[in-house]
């Protein structure tokens, strides 16, 4: 783990483990079996972060960080290594994990060690973290809150409603530094009672999502011109 923050430590330290292969004359080994380029990325991931496997409070949610595994073959008496990759345009995306909830979400690595989610059957991966780190904080930071309360409450909201939370002393917004990069920004209130995501899309488009640890709190938030807000982690609808 490489200058990771005290939360995401606390995160990894709970998960589960599984050994995986580290050593470098191994995985270079596996990587060329299967015709793959040995990515310094790739090399730093597996030695790192592989074998990883957490889930984020109580819920579902949650990665196994994954890339190259492997099995004795009684036949060869040998091992054989498991690796898998996509090229798209000349660069190799690897996959390195796996979403708990959903077996058809996971996530690749490039060469500059940048994070991507992909879903089978589709063509073009998407952008999610800068780098491994990043993305480990982000789910950390939903840990957190998690650990603290099973259930929260989210809405979708615009750029007034955050320029008008921003200004409110009542909430005193924080940056959460070390979850932001050029994928997504994280803040939170002074109380833990409010997180919100920016998350930014590579074609300029933005998601923008405040949790609320209570349904009357994200009332009061929009000044009760909410319409409907839905339930995190467990879906549910909430009408107003």
């Amino acid at each position: 783990m490489c200058n990771l923050s005290t939360r995401a430590i606390d995160m990894l330290n709970k998960s589960k483990k599984q050994k995986v292969p580290k050593d470098d004359e191994v995985l270079f080994k596996g990587l060329k079996n299967n015709g793959y380029p040995a990515y310094d990325s790739v090399l730093r991931f597996q030695k790192l972060y592989a074998g990883i496997s957490y889930r984020l409070g109580k819920s579902n949610e949650g990665f196994s960080l994954e890339m190259i595994s492997s099995q004795f073959n009684p036949r060869t008496m040998d091992y054989d290594y498991y690796v898998d990759a996509e090229e798209i345009d000349g660069e190799y995306y690897f996959v390195c994990a796996t979403y708990h909830y959903n077996e058809s979400i996971y996530m690749v690595i490039d060469s500059k060690g940048r994070i991507y989610g992909k879903e089978y059957n589709d063509n073009k991966p998407y952008l999610l973290a800068d780098s491994i780190e990043k993305f480990i904080e982000k789910d950390a930071v939903k840990n957190y809150f998690l650990e603290k309360q099973s259930q929260w409450a989210r809405a979708s909201f615009e750029d007034s409603n955050l320029n008008e939370w921003k200004a409110s002393k009542e909430y005193s917004l924080i940056k959460i530094d070390e979850a932001c990069d050029s994928c997504s920004t994280y803040l939170k209130d002074k109380n833990d009672e409010i997180f919100l995501t920016v998350k930014r899309y590579e074609d300029g488009t933005e998601n923008k999502i405040v949790y609320a640890s209570s349904v009357e709190l994200i009332k009061k938030l929009f000044r009760d011109k909410l319409k409907v807000a839905v339930g995190y982690p467990i879906y549910e609808i909430y009408k107003f």
